[in-house]
């Protein structure tokens, strides 16, 4: 892309000064970063996660990681979805697939399964094309993995909105937590910077456990094939 732009590309490096690059997140400085030379610098990052109410966890017995190495395998996370089925909780798990209308969703929210897997989306070594990577026999097993789950009706497929997820129908959600609904009060958002902590701050509080944080990219890069269920990053 940069040698597509050719004369009209200009790296931004000598316009961030020392003491403002020190302040960014190092993935903001990575992912902009192209031939030792910063070319952009995103206003965010964000990470996937799974969120559930610890209360309902434990009603079942389930283990509670403490990190992302510490993240529940595959089999492990199905057999704690089955168990919540049969403790009356119809659908266990809202992966927000209503989310899937933004377009790009799906290949953001659920490329975690693959990356655990040991898998991807796209050959990022060689050639940029998705042949072997993403119908590879690992990407495979994940997808249909997650797609087992779905036929055996762990998975809501026809939630609209976070409800089912903020009334405790389904006590295990993907994807970012909505601190302001959690709380149910006012719908102001907090500061970017504050945010993550904040978060966390909320789900405590409320009885509700991130499972399985860890650093996702570190583990792709490793090529884990353990298959275990991705974490906030």
């Amino acid at each position: 892309m940069v040698e597509q732009l050719g004369a009209g590309a200009q790296a931004h490096g000598e316009c961030v000064p020392d003491n403002l690059r020190d302040r960014l997140l190092p993935s903001i400085v990575e992912q902009g970063t192209y031939a030792d030379e910063l070319w952009g610098i995103g206003s965010q990052d964000s990470g996937l996660g799974l969120w559930a109410w610890r209360p309902r966890l434990e009603e079942v017995g389930a283990r509670i990681p403490s990190s992302y190495e510490d993240a529940w395998t595959a089999e492990e996370f199905e057999q704690i979805l089955r168990d919540l089925k049969d403790a009356g909780y119809e659908h266990p798990l809202d992966p927000k697939f209503w989310y899937g209308s933004q377009g790009e969703s799906f290949s953001y929210a659920f490329a975690p399964i693959l990356w655990s897997a040991g898998a991807g989306l796209v050959d990022t070594e060689g050639e940029a094309t998705a042949d072997g990577v993403l119908n590879s026999p690992e990407a495979v097993a994940a997808l249909e993995t997650f797609q087992r789950w779905v036929q055996d009706g762990l998975v809501d497929r026809d939630a609209a909105d976070d409800s089912n997820f903020l009334q405790k129908r389904a006590p295990i959600v993907d994807q970012p937590l909505d601190v302001c609904a959690v709380q149910g009060g006012s719908r102001r958002r907090p500061h970017a910077v504050a945010a993550s902590r904040l978060r966390q701050r909320v789900a405590h509080r409320h009885g509700i456990v991130g499972v399985g944080v860890g650093e996702l990219r570190d583990r792709r890069r490793r090529g884990d094939g353990g298959h275990r269920v991705p974490g906030q990053r």
